[in-house]
């Protein structure tokens, strides 16, 4: 595997001496048989080579969660320093991959308890957007990455989707504005919200009126500062304003 993704041979030799070389490298094997693209590919082969470096996958060890969000910052602050923006992009990339890893090697210690919120419904759900509407196994995982992070975040402990209203969906979207969600990632999640509540409307889990609420609503974002100087990012201030999500359905 390491030879498909690289051409140096520094590069190759780099990545089969490091740490837990057969274990990354039948990881990136099941991920290119799952379709994954050689340039995730190789991002991921990075990624492992430094996760290898900083997180102990010893025989038989079994690494917990706190371990590998430890590990993030001490390579975070090491790559990036002062640059706190920098610093949380990376740590979850780290993290993110590191979880996915050792979930395949079956040897990270999942929590105990930490039940899924309508695991049912989200299993459902994905099934169809898989078998009916012919989506990527990638896009149905990412969909209920997004889907979990809306009930983690509902402001209200609500019982059954029946109890969830489009006002919970307002409060969600002023939250990721508030964080500093781009406008490209609020939309992203409005129409993964809309296809899910659509469908659970369909099948009487929840109020017909959430789907077209999330289509007609106007979506709390934080204002972009104007572009500065020097060709920097634009930087995002405490202001918000409200912007028309209608067109993007």
């Amino acid at each position: 595997m390491f030879e498909d993704l690289f051409k140096h041979p520094k590069h190759i030799t780099r990545h089969r001496e490091g740490a837990c070389a057969a274990e990354r490298e039948r990881f990136l094997t099941h991920c290119a048989e799952y379709g994954a693209a050689r340039k995730t590919l190789t991002r991921f082969a990075w990624l492992l080579l430094t996760i290898s470096q900083y997180v102990d996958v010893g025989p038989g060890r079994v690494v917990t969660l706190a371990e590998v969000e430890v590990a993030s910052r001490r390579w975070a602050r090491r790559r990036h320093g002062r640059h706190r923006r920098d610093r949380t992009a990376v740590r979850k990339a780290f993290v993110r991959v590191a979880k996915a890893w050792l979930r395949f090697l079956q040897c990270l210690e999942e929590v105990v308890g930490d039940k899924e919120l309508f695991a049912e419904q989200l299993d459902e759900f994905a099934k169809y957007q898989r078998d009916e509407r012919g989506l990527s196994p990638n896009t149905t995982k990412a969909q209920r990455r997004q889907l979990k992070d809306f009930f983690k975040n509902l402001t209200t402990q609500n019982a059954s989707l029946a109890q969830i209203t489009i006002h919970d969906v307002d409060s969600y979207f002023s939250l990721k504005g508030r964080q500093g969600c781009c406008r490209l990632t609020i939309r992203t999640k409005a129409e993964t919200l809309r296809s899910f509540f659509r469908y659970a409307a369909s099948r009487r889990w929840c109020a017909s009126s959430i789907a077209p609420g999330i289509v007609a609503a106007r979506i709390q974002v934080r204002e972009l500062a104007e572009l500065p100087k020097l060709g920097r990012r634009p930087a995002a201030d405490c202001r918000c304003r409200w912007i028309d999500s209608g067109r993007y359905t």
